[in-house]
């Protein structure tokens, strides 16, 4: 029997490497967020929350949702019921 060391590291540090990824964007998203809501004031817990479940419809997971925060307080839209024609707008 012969072990495949390459498909044996790819497959140990993929998720590994995935969760740095995800982790550090999430850090650098923050980080931006605050200095943004110290200025503006904070998200409204509407738009944090249709950020999440966007993130989750579109995208498959939550990772996105950090960047969906950022985009919404530099420019908060009016969230309407159903999402539709939903886009951060960037000025």
């Amino acid at each position: 029997m012969s072990i495949n060391f390459e498909l044996l590291v790819q497959s140990g540090l993929s998720p590994l490497l995935n969760y740095c990824y995800h982790h550090y964007h999430a850090r650098e998203t923050r980080i931006v967020l605050k200095s943004i809501e110290d200025s503006k004031g904070p998200l409204p817990r509407q738009i944090v929350k249709y950020c999440d479940n966007y993130s989750r419809d579109a995208f498959g997971h939550h990772h996105s949702a950090g960047w969906l925060y950022m985009f919404c307080a530099v420019d908060v839209l009016p969230v309407n019921e159903t999402g539709e024609n939903w886009k951060p707008v960037l000025a």
